[in-house]
C-alpha cells in the first residue's frame, strides 16, 4: 500500500510540475508579446513569474533586462544572478553571457579561467558565438594556457554554425 501511495503522489507531483509549466511559458509568451510591442512595464511582472518557476527562457529575457535596463533599473548583477539560473539549465546564450561578463569584467573581476570555462559550456550547448570566444581564447592563450589544438576545434564549431 505505501508503495501505491508513493506512486500515486509522483504522479500527481508531476501533473502539478506540468501545468506549471504550462503557466510559466504562457506567462513567458504573453511577456514577450508585450515587450516587443515595448510595453516593458506589463512585460516585467509576467516574465519574472516565468523565469522565477524556473523557465529558462524567461531568465535568460529578464537578464537581459537587467543588463539593458529595459522596464527595470539596470543592474549587471541583477543580470548577472539570472543568467546563472538560466545557464544552470545550459540554456546556450546564457553560458555564453556568463562568459562574457568574466571575459570583460562586466559586474564581476576578469576572470579569463571562468570566462573559458563558460563559454566552452556554452559551445557544447550550441552558442556558436561562445564557441567563437572560446576558440579565440585557447587558441591565442589569452589568461589561460595556450591549447591550438582546442581553440581550432572551438573555431571550427563555431564557422560550422554560421558564425563569420
Amino acid at each position: 500500500m505505501p508503495r501505491r501511495l508513493a506512486l500515486i503522489l509522483a504522479c500527481l507531483a508531476m501533473t502539478v510540475l506540468s501545468a506549471r509549466a504550462e503557466t510559466a511559458k504562457a506567462s513567458f509568451e504573453r511577456g514577450m508579446q508585450l515587450g516587443r510591442a515595448g510595453d516593458f512595464a506589463a512585460a516585467l511582472p509576467l516574465i519574472r513569474s516565468a523565469a522565477e518557476d524556473g523557465h529558462a527562457d524567461a531568465q535568460i529575457t529578464l537578464g537581459t533586462m537587467y543588463a539593458n535596463g529595459q522596464g527595470v533599473p539596470l543592474s549587471k548583477t541583477d543580470a548577472r544572478l539570472w543568467f546563472e539560473r538560466a545557464g544552470a539549465q545550459d540554456h546556450p546564450r546564457a553560458l555564453y553571457n556568463l562568459g562574457l561578463y568574466h571575459d570583460r569584467g562586466i559586474g564581476v573581476a576578469k576572470d579569463m579561467v571562468r570566462a573559458l570555462a563558460w563559454y566552452r559550456r556554452g559551445a557544447a550547448a550550441g552558442d556558436a558565438q561562445a564557441a567563437y570566444n572560446a576558440g579565440h581564447i585557447a587558441l591565442t592563450g589569452d589568461g589561460v594556457p595556450r591549447d591550438a589544438a582546442e581553440g581550432l576545434r572551438l573555431l571550427q564549431q563555431s564557422a560550422s554554425a554560421g558564425t563569420a
